[in-house]
């Protein structure tokens, strides 16, 4: 306890204005070590009366981890609500990843805390340090179902992330079957372009065979004039969900 004290110490003076007493200082620390104990202790009646007192809502341990990515870590739902009606609360405070609140949630699965997030006005369009969205990450991980909830409140289907990954290629490449097909028509309908896919489904050493739903995802392309005009001429007839790596 008392090397967390003298971190938060160091981090406090390394920060604050230069006005504030080293005492004041330490009396603050003192209030967001407790605010952090009552998180990991599940205290909240004790998180109440120091968020009432006070303490800032949007405190980072030395780790740069903020209150809510604990609170998220935890699954600590009842706190999640006080933080999101906290008049001070910075509902899209990143860590040092990047990753916001909403992001932490789609990575550890927990749909009622995203639900608590996006109604209370999380951008659902934040990108963290390796370009990635919330979408993205949930597309990544292959939760489809989080996925679509992201794309049905605003998430951009055309954000690529500094790897040059798409929402169609991380789509394949987590699953091929119905599900694929399902998304598939969810990002068509949001105004997927699929122009930016066009290398690696062509250019980048990547084969592909046809699998029983190819039709299904032909006659959605179709649809997509513009779209299959900037694609190679097979590729608007016959859409790759299996890929083997050529060479």
């Amino acid at each position: 306890m008392l090397e967390e004290l003298r971190r938060a110490l160091h981090y406090h003076a390394s920060t604050s204005s230069p006005k504030v007493t080293k005492e004041s200082a330490m009396d603050e620390i003192r209030m967001m070590l407790r605010l952090f104990s009552s998180v990991y202790q599940g205290d909240l009646a004790e998180f109440k009366c120091l968020l009432k007192a006070g303490v800032d809502p949007n405190s980072t341990d030395c780790e740069g981890n903020s209150l809510m990515h604990i609170v998220i870590e935890n699954g600590l739902y009842d706190m999640v609500e006080i933080l999101l009606t906290h008049n001070a609360y910075d509902i899209n405070q990143e860590d040092r990843n990047g990753q916001t609140p909403l992001m932490l949630a789609v990575i550890l699965g927990e749909e009622e805390i995203i639900r608590f997030l996006v109604r209370a006005g999380a951008d659902v369009n934040e990108i963290n340090n390796a370009g990635k969205s919330a979408l993205l990450i949930a597309l990544e991980d292959g939760k489809f179902d989080i996925a679509e909830y992201l794309i049905k409140h605003g998430g951009d289907v055309n954000t690529v992330d500094h790897l040059g990954q798409s929402a169609l290629f991380l789509t394949m490449n987590n699953n091929t079957d119905h599900k694929c097909i399902k998304l598939l028509k969810k990002l068509i309908k949001a105004g997927y372009s699929f122009e930016k896919d066009r290398f690696w489904l062509k250019d980048d050493g990547f084969g592909y065979s046809l699998c029983s739903c190819d039709k299904s995802v032909s006659k959605l392309l179709k649809k997509l004039d513009c779209s299959r005009a900037s694609l190679d001429r097979s590729l608007s007839t016959h859409f790759p969900l299996e890929f083997t790596k050529v060479g």
